[in-house]
């Protein structure tokens, strides 16, 4: 998922406060209520579709769970319509990742016209990357000293940050629902015990593969190599276009670390990285980690990295 973590606020900020004149309206109409069994379920809004996957696999039948963005939204130019405040409205909680400009924007409307609704964040605990959105982490781009820069934003698309994530996601969904809380908790063991299981089956097709590098259009896998030891390079950081210089400069490091697989983001326009995956000499894998679907994203990533070679080209 392109997220750049400058430029975004500005946007959203304008958008917000379109959104503000419709708060108000929103509200009244859930005054209203439903008609529907579905309606009655204790309701949760999560701020990204990869959220959805957590809070379905606690919540169950027990729990409505609504993302803000769909799948193929980009948070750059994304706009909420009235159908979607309105069940933001009527939400008893609305569960973020804790690290995206746009979720700041939405929170300082929510404090102003929905002071009562309940607020969580999933990322606390987790130990973040810095300088991964930024050209002067050029070359590897993982710089993981506190401090420079601004956090890696991406902290779902991690198998280890998801049992974090899960943790800090069932103690949200009982606060919005105590009174499922066992029927909550028998289902969270059972995710957790998947998650754990997800993390073996890939620490075990990536063993023996010490030193993989691959490259990515935007830096989303940084938690990724992180947890098993491999590297990424990526080329497009800020959702700039990329500069000429900093393009070869990518392509002159990606050679010389020989990378196995370059993965893109599900939906982008081909011609936008072809430069690229010429230069590697590599057909891009398209993954989607916006998903709901957070479970097979993580395999669909692991299969990139050590399936079947997708090499236009042998290096040399």
């Amino acid at each position: 998922m392109p997220c750049g973590l400058r430029g975004i606020k500005a946007v959203w900020g304008q958008t917000v406060t379109f959104i503000c004149g419709l708060w108000a309206m929103v509200a009244l109409l859930s005054c209203s209520g439903g008609g529907n069994g579905d309606e009655m379920l204790p309701s949760v809004t999560v701020s990204i579709p990869p959220l959805e996957y957590f809070a379905k696999a606690i919540g169950g039948d027990s729990l409505r769970v609504i993302s803000l963005l769909p799948e193929s939204a980009d948070p750059e130019t994304f706009s909420p319509g009235v159908s979607v405040m309105r069940e933001l409205a009527t939400s008893k909680m609305f569960v973020t990742v804790g690290v995206l400009p746009f979720e700041d924007a939405m929170l300082e409307n929510i404090k102003s016209n929905n002071p009562d609704m309940k607020v969580a964040v999933v990322c606390g605990g987790i130990d973040f990357i810095y300088g991964t959105h930024s050209h002067e982490g050029a070359a590897g781009d993982d710089d993981v000293h506190e401090g420079k820069g601004e956090p890696d934003p991406h902290v779902w698309s991690s198998v280890r940050n998801a049992r974090i994530i899960a943790g800090n996601m069932f103690d949200a969904i009982v606060a919005a629902a105590p009174q499922h809380r066992e029927y909550f908790k028998r289902r969270y063991d059972n995710l957790v015990a998947r998650i754990d299981s997800i993390d073996q089956s890939v620490e075990g097709r990536l063993k023996g593969c010490h030193g993989l590098v691959f490259a990515v259009w935007h830096p989303s896998l940084s938690y990724f190599a992180r947890d098993y030891g491999i590297e990424q390079i990526a080329f497009n950081v800020e959702n700039k276009e990329t500069s000429p210089v900093r393009l070869r400069s990518q392509l002159d490091y990606a050679r010389s670390r020989r990378v196995g697989a370059f993965i893109v983001p599900a939906g982008i326009d081909k011609d936008k990285v072809a430069v690229v995956a010429t230069g590697l000499g590599l057909e891009p894998v398209s993954v989607n980690l916006m998903s709901a679907d957070w479970e097979r994203q993580m395999f669909s990533v692991i299969d990139a990295l050590i399936g079947e070679p997708a090499t236009k080209t042998q290096h040399k």
